[in-house]
């Protein structure tokens, strides 16, 4: 017999399923608890990521100035870096009739992003030199750094006068000590140079295997503004141009190449060495190492050169055939080198790098491209390196190689800054007086544009190749000292973030 069944009780549910879920009402509340925790966490969340990025920049350049010196000592010879620009602020110089037509426009943003490993590029000896009265080639019909002057032609004028008397140095077709022009022998070929779109200028070229080192300064009739970034000399695109030189040995007439240089001497004894190729202003004028073929400002920098040594009878009428030679070449990216990048927001700020004490990075900036070399020896030592003949501007000042570190955010154009109720702008807009670019809050009077982001300052001391890192917090701060539309001459020392620095101080990362 079956006991019987027993009838349990169920809870009421109200006549509802079991909730599974949230309400609207929760939902809200809790989105509102979210939006008010965020408000107040992202002013501090922002700026601490903000610092970290700007801090891993800096380590990441710093790592990379260790690199280097560790890649020196493995290979006991000279390694180093090259700052890229970033693309979105190279701007050039348009205007064809100024002097520093194809350069860096100096009243734009530069700012650099990127860093590749360099070393120096191996010698080049192919071939064989003659060395000619630069007189006997007057006529050679060359486009101009700076196709604005002298008619197009460089280094001479239309009519053969000659604006920049640099030295010339022509490739030797053959083994033949005799008649150049008129020679109907069959002599031997000498193998082919192929300097053009090979050769850089700021290359160095001994001849002979003895004596001086002179600059190679041409030809360059497509300048980095046609896409020649590295400075390749070149008489137009590769394969597309005769060189306008012949060689004549009937039946042939054969075309060869040919370089200019400067002799890296004070050949007018005014205490400059080479001022047409040495980056500097000596005429202070505004624009360094110009051409100028006519009489009124600018006027030309450029001296006479002249051949020196065992050469120097090539001054005169004497011609030298069949040297052998040797051209030591620049620094270029190092094998399998690949380009490391600074965080997406963070930039070195070069922006006035063309002044005499520039508000921003203080470094070597070549004026053509943007990009910055730095060779360091195996004992950490930064050593001169440029494709000036002399290296005129690396002295005390250059004792330390300031890095300033900064947020996209905080890029400004000299040209872009206004004095707020001033009358100091030039017509284009670019101010008379410094300073050039915004200083944090409070401290110009005369401007609402400030630093508002985060930065460091990484300094290398050249001599011994320390590094130091500290937050730029130092501003001249002298209200006195800052332009104002009836200021006379301005006393605002852009060297104040560097002080400490150069003094050894030390600050966090």
């Amino acid at each position: 017999m079956r006991p019987a069944a027993t009838t349990r009780s169920r809870p009421s549910t109200g006549g509802r399923h079991g909730r599974t879920g949230f309400t609207l009402i929760e939902l809200l509340v809790v989105m509102l608890i979210i939006l008010l925790v965020s408000a107040v966490a992202l002013p501090v969340i922002i700026p601490a990521l903000s610092h970290r990025e700007v801090s891993e920049a800096a380590r990441i350049l710093q790592g990379a100035l260790v690199g280097a010196r560790d890649a020196a000592v493995h290979a006991n010879a000279p390694r180093g870096i090259r700052l890229l620009p970033d693309p979105n602020f190279v701007t050039f110089v348009t205007d064809s009739t100024l002097p520093n037509y194809g350069q860096l426009d100096p009243a734009r943003i530069l700012a650099a992003n990127r860093i590749v490993a360099i070393e120096p590029a191996p010698d080049y000896t192919e071939g064989r030199v003659n060395v000619r009265p630069t007189s006997e080639v007057a006529s050679v019909p060359l486009s101009l750094p700076y196709p604005g002057e002298g008619g197009g032609l460089w280094p001479f004028l239309g009519d053969g006068t000659p604006t920049v008397p640099v030295l010339l140095v022509e490739e030797a077709i053959t083994d033949h000590d005799g008649d150049y022009v008129n020679n109907a022998s069959p002599n031997p070929r000498n193998n082919p140079t192929s300097w053009f779109w090979n050769v850089r200028v700021g290359d160095k070229i001994q001849i002979g295997k003895a004596g001086r080192f002179y600059t190679v300064v041409g030809p360059m009739s497509i300048g980095p503004a046609g896409g020649n970034a590295e400075l390749f000399v070149n008489i137009g695109l590769p394969g597309q141009v005769t060189s306008p030189l012949l060689y004549y040995q009937q039946p042939n007439t054969i075309t060869h190449e040919f370089l200019f240089l400067v002799n890296g001497y004070d050949d007018n004894g005014n205490g400059a060495i080479d001022e047409g190729w040495d980056g500097l202003d000596n005429n202070l004028d505004g624009y360094v190492d110009n051409i100028a073929a006519s009489t009124p400002p600018p006027y030309s920098e450029w001296e006479t050169e002249h051949w020196l040594g065992s050469l120097a009878g090539a001054n005169g009428a004497t011609e030298y055939w069949n040297l052998p030679y040797t051209i030591s070449r620049r620094p270029t990216p190092s094998a399998n080198a690949r380009e490391t990048s600074l965080p997406a927001s963070v930039v070195v700020d070069l922006t006035t790098w063309a002044d005499a004490s520039p508000e921003r990075s203080r470094l070597p900036v070549n004026r053509f491209t943007g990009a910055i070399d730095i060779m360091v020896s195996p004992q950490g030592e930064v050593l001169p390196n440029s494709i000036f003949s002399a290296p005129s501007s690396f002295s005390l000042a250059d004792s330390y190689f300031h890095f300033w570190l900064a947020e996209r955010t905080d890029l400004y154009a000299p040209s872009d800054f206004k004095i707020t109720g001033s009358a100091s702008a030039n017509a284009d807009g670019t101010p008379q007086l410094p300073p050039f670019l915004p200083v944090p809050s409070g401290f110009n009077p005369n401007s609402t544009m400030y630093l508002k982001g985060e930065n460091r300052l990484l300094t290398l001391f050249t001599r011994n190749g320390q590094i130091a890192v500290n937050e730029i917090s130092d501003f001249d701060t002298n209200t006195s000292d800052y332009n104002t539309a009836n200021s006379g001459v301005p006393n605002y020392n852009p060297s104040f973030p560097l002080i400490k620095a150069q003094q050894g101080v030390r600050g966090g990362q």
